[in-house]
């Protein structure tokens, strides 16, 4: 029989398991765990209040509980309320690292802990999809196809036996085991009003999901249409995973996963969804509907903690902040050449003039080249009228735009950077500097989607210094050594 004390060790131990994949190498998750806290620790008192405490951990309490979070707290704490700051991040790493609070020998009587030990329906039903969800989508999906499996002739019902099977297997190996009582309370509120005998898993589903908010809904429908450039309603399956922009996800960006997982976690929980939806009699297809798109994230909804989570990773996934912007790409129009042919003349009335065509730098010869010496000398010079503030931030804006940090940047990613440290490039001009710095022939020009690599392109950027310069750096350097 499982305690309240044994339920809160075993959240303790899933948030320690993501504090452990989250450490960097070479330090321990306690000095890990007090440079967080530490971050929120302003006034370096060494303690926290219970809002600083859900922050910090924030990253580490995906699918915990709001209660349990607060149980979490108390049990470290020494005294004071949620709104005092009473618990010391220093002591808390330690113990909470070395599991000194989840020593057997610290649990609470047997008449103590036994009160209120008997779960209601919906604190079981609650536990239960705090677990699901705090395995990621891949756990929500298990679930879906596990269900899917012991309905074979897709009725959308299962009996008892059936419902009980699959509870038991899916928890098996949890800290959130069902008793029977436990499972025939869920089974009494999800059993069909018209047949006792057998429970409509759609319904109990549906519960499971966490409402979405607008603002999800919004970037989920933006996500689809940036797929269905048609506006049938459909998109290749195939389609929707090339367009998957791995490499952008957060989890692959810190390295807690690579591509390749992260890639074939979504393909093939897309693919159990779309399945559990249809059911095993469907007719087999490749398309995926719209509304079969939106409720895949209905389902995965409760994985992601927060509003912002979840609409950062979407935007960035589905390269929804990279969609054609009319600020960005309407300057294109003004790179293109004059005319694309000789100049022609005429004398007389009826005969062609000399130099008939305008020059400029929107107007220009196809035949000029582009100098990118010339064209980086020019961006030097408006960066350098902005003072050392501006140069700064161009650095910084071509990092930021990096998002997934392999010191790549595409065209978009390219003019963004440029828009915000506000410089302008014409289209010519942009394919020499992309055909510059790019030494490897498999990234591609700037018109065929290519890539540069953001620190050689600062490097030309910035030039070579000049050997007074140079001296005068070495000489305020030994100064200061």
């Amino acid at each position: 029989m499982t305690t309240a004390f044994d339920r809160l060790n075993h959240v303790e131990e899933i948030m320690l398991a993501k504090v452990q994949q989250r450490t960097p190498q070479r330090m321990n998750e306690d000095t890990f765990l007090m440079k967080t806290f530490r971050y929120y620790d302003l006034g370096g008192t060494g303690f926290v209040n219970f809002d600083m405490f859900e922050k910090a951990l924030s990253p580490f309490s995906s699918g915990i509980t709001y209660e349990d979070l607060t149980a979490i707290y108390h049990r470290y704490t020494s005294g004071g309320s949620p709104t005092q700051p009473a618990l010391n991040y220093k002591a808390f790493a330690v113990e909470f690292v070395s599991g000194e609070r989840r020593r057997p020998d610290l649990a609470p009587p047997e008449d103590d802990a036994g009160a209120g030990l008997d779960e209601s329906c919906n604190e079981t039903f609650l536990r239960v999809r705090d677990c699901i969800y705090s395995r990621g989508p891949r756990g929500v999906m298990c679930l879906a196809a596990a269900f899917r499996e012991a309905d074979p002739q897709n009725t959308r019902c299962l009996s008892y036996a059936a419902f009980h099977d699959v509870m038991a297997s899916a928890f098996a190996n949890e800290s959130c085991p069902l008793r029977e009582d436990q499972v025939d309370m869920l089974f009494d509120a999800f059993r069909q009003a018209y047949n006792p005998e057998e429970l409509a898993y759609d319904e109990l589903f549906l519960a499971l999901q966490v409402e979405q908010s607008q603002e999800r809904r919004d970037v989920v429908r933006a996500a689809f249409r940036r797929l269905d450039t048609t506006s049938e309603g459909l998109v290749d399956m195939a389609h929707v995973v090339r367009s998957y922009n791995v490499s952008r996800h957060p989890q692959v960006s810190d390295g807690s996963k690579s591509a390749e997982e992260m890639l074939n976690e979504f393909a093939d929980t897309l693919s159990d969804a779309v399945a559990f939806r249809r059911g095993q009699r469907s007719y087999p297809t490749n398309l995926v509907a719209w509304e079969e798109f939106e409720d895949y994230y209905k389902l995965v909804n409760g994985c992601f903690t927060t509003d912002a989570c979840f609409c950062s990773i979407l935007q960035k996934v589905w390269d929804l902040d990279k969609m054609p912007n009319t600020a960005i790409d309407a300057r294109a129009v003004l790179a293109r050449p004059a005319a694309g042919v000789p100049a022609k003349s005429r004398v007389g009335l009826h005969h062609w003039q000399a130099n008939t065509l305008p020059s400029n730098v929107t107007h220009h010869n196809v035949d000029n080249c582009i100098n990118v010496g010339d064209v980086l000398h020019r961006v030097r010079r408006q960066v350098a009228q902005n003072g050392l503030k501006s140069a700064m931030n161009v650095v910084e804006n071509f990092c930021a735009v990096d998002d997934d940090m392999d010191d790549l940047v595409d065209v978009y990613e390219f003019r963004e950077a440029c828009r915000r440290s506000n410089f302008t490039l014409r289209d010519a001009e942009e394919v020499a500097i992309f055909e510059e710095c790019n030494t490897d022939e498999s990234r591609g020009s700037a018109h065929e989607g290519g890539k540069i690599n953001v620190q050689q392109f600062l490097r030309l950027l910035q030039g070579p210094m000049g050997e007074l310069r140079r001296d005068a750096v070495r000489t305020a350097w030994k100064a200061i050594c």
